[in-house]
């Protein structure tokens, strides 16, 4: 879980300041200025290959070659441009845009080799290369898992844009049908519209407040005529005299699940049914990484890194881009092409310093506010109107006249002087936001994009698509932070806004299911192995992907009882390791289960602490996870009666070893005279112990204390 924010407080009074019309402004009117401050450094006669010439690829490739290294951009398709190559329209995105500022980029001295898939890194370094970034976009469309999903017509929407996009003659028909509620459906439902489809209608399962897909891009598509109808799920589709039939049903929303959004439950008898020529299924996306790459992936099919250097588990492999988070943004992804350069370049010896100074222009010196500044309005970017937009894949968007452009910039509030102001640290890519606006505003283009240049080669690609992270969310409100277990929310000490911790936050979703937030500016985050076993452990609305165990352990030992696992003479044994506010790592976690499993306690098979163990006999925990932090994690086993007092011996020994809390539990069945056994052991030992006073008939059994 992230909070986004950095937002522009403009918002607060009359709309954020369109930074990202403005980007566009200033990348549209370059003149190269900018180019007079750049440098390339000798060479170091280091070879690097990048898999993928997408944002994150050409980015690393990009700054590695500045810094005299040989670059080589190896590419799967026959044109450059990964995702915004083949996953973006043209009327979002014009290729000769995307053409130029790739040519740029090469200019720096990049070979570029098209139709080369790499299906072996050993390969790659038998060419003599000395390092490999991988960034192999997420291009393999997801299923739906549905009866008829193989009938001709049901198209992958990942395949469906790739194949507009790069020429290739799509019949639509006149009726399609689009399943998701992302910026793929989104685009494909669009696009279908523009190859002359008659009717377009999305299918999306939640409601509209829910959808991944901006505001922005869906106002757009129903502007165009697209319908969508929310609350609905395919279940079933059949071919009926070369036609298409969809059957769907009527959901609604119940409880909040592991994403932070309400459930979309089936409504019974609901069903309803659609006739289409063609049906598209854009329902996610996920990379395809060859199985000779013989590289650690995590469980949602992404590769394992270290997300401080982007190092995979092979040495001198790196990874970034959609490859790694998972379908994204182009902003994150050259985020991570930038963190990937720093780390190869330190890797081959360098010191991992990509930043230039583009422009002498560093200091904000306007004041805050002009005359009648809260009744100007934020000024939106030009469109085409929906009538002509529809005919054609002409660029939707115009742009701004130069007056707007000023106009608009001069509305920023230069928070601080720009030195604190919350969009500067929104950047994925830590571009000087509140620096370049300011310019703007003074007249000053070519500085201003000099500015946004330091940080990013795709300056007019982003003033198209970028999600604009730097505009809107929190407002520093505060009211989240009651709702934090952990104390993980507190004030950034150089933003002075709010954050989360994410070494402290467990994942357990408690701040976005308080639902206080009124800008909804939480942001659930699907984390790779092994960061996403915090959420398995502490949200109590997760399933373990695994044991289908919710929750971070069974927490019913009774239920064992009446399953009849513990007979007489034998303990139920439960470890509650951690607390909500005190929290604990797997690391206390693994000494408290080796310490357990030396006096043979036989750990419970269904448990998720036993689950995540690499060893049943040792107790040792997958180290992948032991430097992980959960809210507490429980764990389970039984033993036998005569060896309780060998595990509270262990069980002090432990304690004085962890950095956190924890509490026993045992379960005993009692004797025919009502006697409880373990009650004796324990007086002998001088335990303070208390009856839990959860008394269980257990289905007929003794009572069970």
């Amino acid at each position: 879980m992230r909070i986004n924010g950095d937002t522009c407080l403009c918002s607060r009074l009359n709309g954020a300041i369109s930074i990202k019309a403005l980007k566009r402004f200033v990348a549209d009117r370059d003149t190269g200025k900018w180019k007079q401050f750049c440098k390339k450094l000798p060479s170091t006669g280091k070879k690097i290959a990048i898999v993928g010439s997408g944002p994150a690829g050409f980015t690393a490739g990009y700054y590695l070659a500045k810094l005299g290294h040989s670059i080589t951009v190896f590419e799967a398709f026959g044109k450059p441009g990964g995702m915004m190559r083949v996953g973006i329209p043209d009327y979002r995105l014009p290729k000769d845009i995307l053409d130029t500022e790739i040519k740029e980029i090469q200019s720096v001295g990049i070979d570029l080799k098209l139709n080369s898939k790499i299906v072996s890194i050993d390969w790659l370094f038998g060419q003599g290369y000395d390092a490999v970034f991988l960034a192999l976009g997420a291009h393999r469309g997801m299923k739906l898992g549905v009866e008829g999903e193989d009938n001709s017509g049901v198209i992958d929407g990942v395949a469906f844009l790739r194949g507009v996009n790069l020429g290739v003659k799509v019949k639509v028909g006149n009726e399609v049908a689009i399943i998701g509620g992302g910026y793929t459906a989104i685009d494909s439902a669009r696009t279908a519209l523009r190859l002359g489809a008659k009717k377009v209608q999305i299918i999306y399962r939640r409601s509209k407040v829910e959808m991944p897909a901006s505001d922005e891009e869906v106002e757009a598509a129903i502007e165009e005529g697209i319908g969508i109808t929310f609350l609905a799920v395919p279940v079933k589709i059949s071919n009926h005299n070369n036609q298409l039939n969809l059957t769907c049903n009527r959901m609604e929303l119940g409880e909040i699940d592991a994403s932070g959004r309400r459930r979309p439950v089936p409504i019974k008898g609901s069903e309803f049914f659609m006739n289409c020529d063609v049906i598209i299924v854009a329902i996610g996306q996920t990379p395809d990484i060859p199985d000779q790459f013989n590289l650690k992936t995590t469980r949602n099919n992404t590769l394992q890194v270290d997300h401080n250097t982007l190092a995979t588990s092979r040495q001198g492999v790196w990874a970034g881009g959609d490859a790694v988070t998972g379908p994204a943004s182009v902003i994150e992804a050259i985020a991570a092409g930038r963190k990937a350069a720093i780390s190869i370049d330190k890797y081959l010896g360098g010191e991992g310093v990509i930043d230039e100074q583009l422009s002498e222009s560093r200091q904000i010196v306007a004041p805050v506010g002009e005359e009648n500044f809260v009744d100007r309005s934020r000024v939106d970017m030009l469109c085409l109107t929906p009538g002509q937009r529809v005919g054609s894949f002409d660029e939707m968007e115009l742009g701004l006249y130069e007056l707007s452009a000023v106009e608009e910039s001069r509305r920023c509030l230069h928070c601080s002087d720009g030195i604190t102001a919350r969009c500067r640290y929104a950047c994925p890519a830590g571009i000087n936001v509140p620096l370049y606006v300011y310019l703007i505003g003074e007249g000053r283009y070519e500085d201003a994009l000099a500015i946004v240049r330091e940080k990013i080669p795709f300056p007019k690609v982003l003033g198209r698509i970028c999600t604009s992270p730097c505009e809107e969310a929190c407002i520093g409100c505060g009211l989240c932070l009651l709702y934090c277990p952990m104390s993980a929310i507190g004030v950034d000490a150089v933003t002075q806004v709010l954050m989360i911790d994410q070494d402290e936050c467990v994942e357990c979703g408690s701040c976005k299911r308080a639902d206080v937030c009124p800008t909804d500016a939480f942001i659930y985050e699907v984390h790779p192995w092994p960061r996403s076993v915090r959420e398995a452990f502490s949200n109590p609305l997760a399933e373990h992907k695994e044991t289908r165990v919710p929750g971070r352990g069974t927490e019913e030992m009774k239920t064992n009882d009446i399953r009849g696992i513990y007979g007489r003479g034998t303990i139920g044994v439960g470890a509650e390791v951690g607390r909500p506010g005190i929290s604990t790592s797997f690391r206390d976690v693994q000494t408290v289960t080796m310490a357990l499993a030396k006096v043979g306690l036989k750990f419970a098979e269904g448990n998720p602490v036993t689950v995540n163990m690499t060893d049943k006999t040792t107790g040792q925990m997958n180290p992948e996870i032991l430097d992980e932090r959960v809210m507490s994690a429980i764990v389970e086993g039984t033993i036998p009666i005569e060896k309780l007092a060998d595990v509270i011996k262990a069980a002090k020994e432990a304690a004085s070893q962890i950095d956190t809390v924890f509490s026993l539990e045992f379960i005993d069945r009692p004797e025919a005279d009502h006697s409880v056994p373990m009650e004796k052991i324990l007086k002998e030992q001088g335990v303070a112990y208390y009856p839990n006073g959860k008394l269980n008939l257990g289905l007929g059994r003794p009572l069970v204390q």
